[in-house]
């Protein structure tokens, strides 16, 4: 009897503290807390806890600024800002994107010479200019070989004056050379096949002389001059450098012959141009030095101071040797003589 009292009296404090620890003598039964409210007991409506609190999105053109968990909301839409349509574009809201209504349209200004078809608006362009219609073209300045010219002309649509270069002609080479620098007989010369508007060289080259086989006074002027005249030391010697080497053929006559040092056999000769004269001599005091018969164009045997004594007149052809400006003595080396 004792033991059930006990026990009895150990229930009644358990139910008193479990009484104790719910407040409302039951077991709760909670609503998990919202934004606005914590979390609460349906039956007692007992607390626990704070608020969520709201998870605002913010506001948008056309939203008021939401509670994404409980959609909530709080003060009013924005409202659009609207940029103006354009040529190409719709009215458009620049924060959200938004269009509305129709684009206005390009307004036109039709194609020019010089501009193509233009919006008056928004300067977009289409398409290519007219280009300019020149009917006719004046010349203003003359083209040369190398420069370019120009000419002139009037558009027939806009009425612009309008100026373009004329191309340079280029070069008309001619067909025949011409001589920039003479050749010598001892110095080659310059020639050149010239531009027949402008005379600009376009092509040269070096060329010799050339100087026929033999020279004699009808093809060589320098013979010629040196053969007519009385003894001229410069003359002679210029002669003898240009020519040296070269043949030559005139008419001329023996003015001395004798036996050359001890020989019978060979002989210096001393020659004149032109016909035997004791009283004058003509050109330079020529001679052929150390000579035999053969060496003169006649048989070893012949004796040469009886055939070609002094005053025989004789035609002349040589090699033409060194002058001494010394002596004023011209050698010849003697190819062969004929009288005459």
């Amino acid at each position: 009897m004792h033991y059930k009292s006990k026990k009895s009296i150990r229930f009644a404090i358990v139910m008193c503290l479990m009484l104790a620890l719910t407040s409302c003598g039951h077991e709760h039964e909670w609503i998990e807390a919202t934004c606005t409210e914590p979390r609460t007991c349906a039956k007692c409506k007992e607390t626990e806890g704070e608020p969520l609190g709201h998870e605002w999105i913010e506001a948008t053109c056309t939203e008021p600024r939401t509670c994404a968990k409980c959609k909530e909301t709080e003060g009013e839409p924005l409202g659009h800002d609207w940029i103006e349509a354009t040529c190409t574009e719709p009215e458009k809201c620049k924060v959200c994107g938004t269009t509305e209504g129709q684009v206005s349209g390009h307004n036109w200004t039709e194609a020019t010479c010089t501009a193509p078809k233009t919006c008056k608006v928004c300067s977009a362009t289409e398409g290519d200019p007219l280009g300019h219609k020149i009917e006719e073209w004046k010349t203003t300045v003359e083209p040369t070989c190398t420069e370019a010219g120009t000419k002139e002309g009037t558009c027939t649509v806009c009425g612009q004056v309008l100026s373009e270069s004329v191309e340079a002609k280029g070069h008309t080479p001619g067909n025949e050379w011409v001589i920039i620098y003479e050749a010598t007989a001892t110095t080659p010369g310059t020639r050149a096949k010239v531009c027949v508007d402008c005379g600009e060289q376009l092509e040269t080259e070096s060329y010799n002389m050339q100087l026929p086989s033999v020279l004699t006074v009808d093809n060589c002027e320098d013979l010629a001059d040196l053969l007519s005249g009385g003894e001229d030391y410069e003359k002679s010697a210029k002669f003898a450098e240009t020519y040296y080497g070269k043949t030559i053929q005139f008419e001329g006559s023996v003015d001395y012959i004798a036996f050359h040092g001890s020989y019978n056999t060979r002989y210096d000769i001393l020659l004149s141009a032109g016909d035997y004269s004791e009283d004058h001599q003509i050109g330079p005091t020529l001679k052929f030095e150390d000579v035999n018969a053969s060496d003169v164009g006649e048989d070893f045997s012949v004796s040469l101071e009886y055939k070609y004594p002094a005053g025989t007149n004789i035609t002349i052809k040589a090699e033409v040797g060194k002058f001494n400006s010394n002596t004023g003595i011209f050698i010849l080396e003697p190819i062969s003589i004929t009288e005459r």
